[in-house]
């Protein structure tokens, strides 16, 4: 069949708009974060505008940043669980109860798992095997499956970063309480709600007054990637904790300070949580020495959050603050890294 001129370019534009079509569809179909080479953003790239980071104030102080949603969460390091009391009645309200028999610490144990929160605060159970109060002192421990607790406690914590214990708070508390002497047939006296919530308040104030967390970073003059954390990370003896995120360790065992890509593509973020750390390790010289460290293989330099440079002045500022704040928490007897420490900065 022959085709008229007009018939052949009829066609022939029929194709070449077919071919656009599944040009354009095909461009379309591409990964999100591709680029015309095909090359996929890597996961730091796409996540680095999320990025949720501490904002650094006045002279070493950071404001507590609002909570993350789009980064992924990082679980805490796991402890060891104290073979001594749980509770400590100068940060917790303590309430003791009088078990109706002596009971299986396994059964502690479950009904303390039950009963683990009240509003913003946690609550923690201990026991004693002392069988009559006026003939020893109360030896409090950890509930043990295989013994036998005619006494036992259960406590909530006053105040942590979400504040002090307020009315809510301490309502759940107490039915929470009715419910577990309940499931002992225990007896104990209810605690005096003004009296709690006035020490939750007086503790909640001396605790925001030492609460420190430092950040400092290594602004380098090209962007980072997760090769460059890692590679300055090991070479500074660093060690790997989630995604992007690396700590450097105490000698027990403890998180001195974490390692991080920061809110910029060029910077490299260190954070310094005092009350949580061992002051004993040096972990703001530690964290220093190692951003020193991080800035000669980088070729950047120590600045503030606002991009400021920090020098030897400033940091010789910085750290006689941290000492000030942790001999304070030390004449309180809050020792910084503790147990106690780490309940009330949490």
């Amino acid at each position: 069949m022959n085709l008229s001129s007009l018939e052949l370019s009829i066609v022939i534009l029929t194709v070449f708009a077919v071919v656009a079509v599944l040009v354009y569809n095909a461009w379309n179909a591409r990964p999100r974060g591709s680029t015309p080479g095909g090359r996929q953003a890597s996961a730091p790239e796409r996540e680095r505008a999320f990025r949720d980071e501490p904002v650094l104030s006045e002279m070493g102080e950071l404001d507590s940043p609002p909570e993350p949603t789009l980064t992924p969460e990082v679980q805490a390091e796991p402890s060891e669980v104290p073979s001594g009391p749980m509770l400590d009645p100068r940060v917790e309200c303590v309430v003791t109860l009088r078990l109706l028999r002596p009971t299986p610490g396994e059964r502690l144990l479950a009904a303390a798992k039950t009963f683990r929160r009240a509003g913003t605060k946690p609550v923690h159970c201990d026991a004693s095997t002392v069988r009559d109060e006026g003939s020893a002192p109360h030896s409090w421990e950890m509930p043990r499956a295989d013994r036998m607790y005619p006494f036992a406690r259960v406590g909530v914590l006053l105040a942590n970063r979400n504040g002090a214990l307020n009315g809510v708070d301490f309502s759940e508390f107490l039915t929470g309480l009715e419910g577990f002497a309940q499931q002992f047939e225990a007896s104990y006296e209810k605690p005096d709600m003004a009296e709690a919530l006035a020490r939750a308040r007086e503790l909640d104030a001396f605790c925001a007054a030492q609460d420190a967390q430092l950040m400092v970073h290594v602004e380098t003059p090209d962007a980072l990637g997760v090769d460059d954390l890692s590679a300055v990370a090991i070479a500074g003896g660093l060690h790997e904790r989630g995604p992007q995120r690396w700590v450097a360790l105490a000698s027990d065992g403890a998180t001195l300070f974490s390692v991080s890509l920061g809110d910029r593509p060029n910077r490299m973020s260190m954070l310094l949580d005092l009350p949580r750390v061992p002051v004993a390790d040096d972990p703001w010289g530690a964290m220093i020495a190692f951003a020193r460290l991080a800035a000669g293989r980088t070729l950047g330099r120590l600045v503030d959050d606002g991009g400021q440079a920090l020098g030897a002045g400033q940091l010789e500022a910085i750290q006689a603050q941290l000492e000030q704040r942790a001999a304070t928490l030390r004449a309180a007897d809050i020792e910084p890294g503790s147990l106690i420490a780490q309940r009330l900065f949490n």
